[in-house]
């Protein structure tokens, strides 16, 4: 008896310093390491037991004295060539697990320090929530269409409903996202979910590419996209001698063209903002040209914009497209009808 506790005295010290080398080798703390290890043990002694799966709480204990561990079991379980047991729970011997129980343990505890290592480095990428990172393509699921992406070593979801529709997600690839945060993703739980749709994503990537913007001195006052086809984003500059559509577009086109290239070529439109409605509505159906714009209700917000034959193909846009967009970032119902007189700016 004295052999064995001696035994299992050298098993708990062995247990204790290998959490301190586990925990330093995976920058986990103590703790993390220490609650996988409990539930491993605990898988090890029901399978060691016959313990039903669902019992488990119910059954086995493992404390924590003095840096040791103690594995506890309720007497109605325990076998026999532990003694007789006059309290209800009886100690269960780190040395009586066998090889196979032993081998248990050791699996629990490495899906239970992966699980941790993912929750941990999920945390880690959730903080950029808001913020724009590379992500480099792994592989894109063939059923559900879900883009497994890798940021700093985390493995991150882009579900189809945040996918551009032209980008071709190629393993290797590298993509500026967004990142949405840490969400359930259907049949695969949680995840740090990224985006490429959001119009979040163009708002973050003219703050990092076009200083103006992230200084502040140019501000965007609205976006309206269709993910990998058009956008139109509305600007205003806090400085008079300053142009907020030249700012963004650059010399050449050269600012605005590296945040398209960064959005699979998706069309930019940049439209300078006006606090007057009418005039707002024509600078945002642009590339179009509006002869006029008459304000029908105020109050529901409906307006009829103005523009000869030969521009109605263009203001409108295919498929309406150009009109949607505008309709989008103004809050406006707006009708494109022919005729009009000039519309003066």
């Amino acid at each position: 008896m004295e052999g064995n506790a001696e035994r299992n005295k050298a098993i708990a010290k062995a247990l204790s310093e290998y959490v301190q080398q586990l925990a330093k080798d995976l920058e986990l703390s103590s703790s993390e390491i220490l609650d996988a290890l409990k539930d491993a043990l605990s898988s090890a002694v029901r399978k060691e037991l016959g313990i039903p799966k669902e019992e488990l709480q119910e059954a086995v204990r493992i404390q924590q004295e003095d840096g040791s561990m103690r594995i506890l079991v309720r007497k109605q379980y325990a076998p026999e060539a532990l003694g007789v047991a006059e309290d209800e729970w009886v100690e269960f011997p780190l040395s009586a697990l066998t090889r196979v129980s032993i081998q248990t343990a050791e699996n629990t505890l490495k899906n239970r320090i992966a699980e941790k290592r993912k929750e941990k480095a999920m945390r880690r990428i959730a903080h950029l929530a808001g913020e724009v990172v590379t992500a480099k393509v792994v592989r894109r699921d063939p059923k559900s269409k879900i883009v497994f992406a890798d940021v700093e070593g985390v493995e991150c979801v882009i579900e189809p409903s945040e996918q551009i529709p032209n980008d071709r997600y190629l393993p290797g690839e590298s993509l500026r996202c967004l990142v949405l945060g840490v969400g359930n993703v259907p049949s695969l739980g949680q995840n740090v979910r990224l985006s490429r749709a959001a119009a979040e994503l163009l708002k973050v990537l003219f703050e990092l590419e076009i200083p103006e913007v992230g200084e502040g001195v140019v501000r965007i006052m609205g976006i309206a996209r269709k993910p990998g086809r058009r956008s139109k984003v509305a600007v205003m500059s806090f400085d008079p001698r300053l142009d907020p559509q030249g700012a963004c577009i650059g010399y050449k086109g050269q600012r605005i063209q590296a945040i398209s290239r960064s959005l699979a070529n998706e069309k930019i439109d940049v439209v300078k903002w006006d606090n007057d409605p009418a005039k707002l509505i024509a600078n945002v159906l642009s590339p179009g040209k509006v002869e006029s714009v008459e304000i029908v209700d105020s109050k529901k917000k409906v307006a009829v914009a103005y523009a000869l034959p030969e521009n109605i193909k263009v203001v409108v846009g295919e498929d309406g497209e150009n009109v949607e967009l505008a309709q989008q970032l103004t809050g406006w119902v707006i009708d494109v009808r022919e005729g009009g007189v000039a519309y003066e700016d």
